[in-house]
């Protein structure tokens, strides 16, 4: 009796710990995907992954940039970009980056050469469309070749800024999922507890009997 009861208490002891170690990883991975997905605090630039690249570009207009982080160009461009973020973010247009360097399976995904590479994407869900920028690196003409295919863009009704796009369901599930394993995990525990301690007392009993 007392080996089965140590074997029942180990098994939901173990399983309680398999269940905190799996919210833990969740937990983990999504502050991580949060990292690369949010947009730096001091830019209106946000920042692309292979993870989240189709789910966010999926609706409304985005000029993204692929770049390198070894690319001079790209660099010496930064500036520039950051200037165009904010101004297209009051026109109700997304401005990002993604790292083709790093995440190749975007990259070649359009037959791209090199660095810096601009592509906007624009349209209805039921209909995107994809367009390369050809033209010269500047200010003026990134802006007006984003603007020129504007998509409506819901606009946050409480700042009246560009509604951020990650505040997407995925974060949503994140945080369900975050809030019920150790909820489950805690009950586990407690029903391990007092089955150990129901046990026990009843093996004393016997006992004394």
């Amino acid at each position: 009796m007392d080996v089965k009861i140590g074997r029942w208490f180990v098994l939901c002891f173990v399983s309680t710990l398999l269940l905190v170690g799996q919210v833990f990883c969740l937990e983990s991975a999504s502050v991580d995907d949060e990292k690369n997905m949010i947009r730096d605090r001091e830019s209106d630039v946000l920042v692309l992954t292979s993870g989240n690249f189709s789910e966010l570009t999926k609706s409304g207009t985005w000029l993204v940039e692929f770049y390198a982080p070894w690319c001079s160009h790209c660099r010496k461009f930064m500036p520039k970009y950051e200037e165009i973020a904010t101004d297209l973010k009051l026109k109700g247009i997304y401005t990002a980056k993604l790292d083709g360097s790093a995440h190749r399976s975007v990259f070649s995904q359009f037959k791209l050469e090199g660095f810096p590479s601009f592509l906007l994407f624009f349209g209805d869900e039921s209909d995107r469309k994809t367009l390369r920028f050809k033209g010269k690196r500047s200010v003026e003409q990134l802006e007006e070749f984003a603007v020129s295919k504007k998509h409506s863009l819901p606009i946050d009704t409480e700042t009246g800024e560009l509604a951020n796009p990650f505040s997407s369901s995925t974060m949503q599930v994140f945080l369900v999922v975050g809030m019920t394993v150790p909820l489950i995990a805690l009950i586990i525990f407690v029903f391990s507890i007092a089955s150990f301690s129901r046990a026990k007392a009843q093996i004393d009993a016997d006992k004394r009997d």
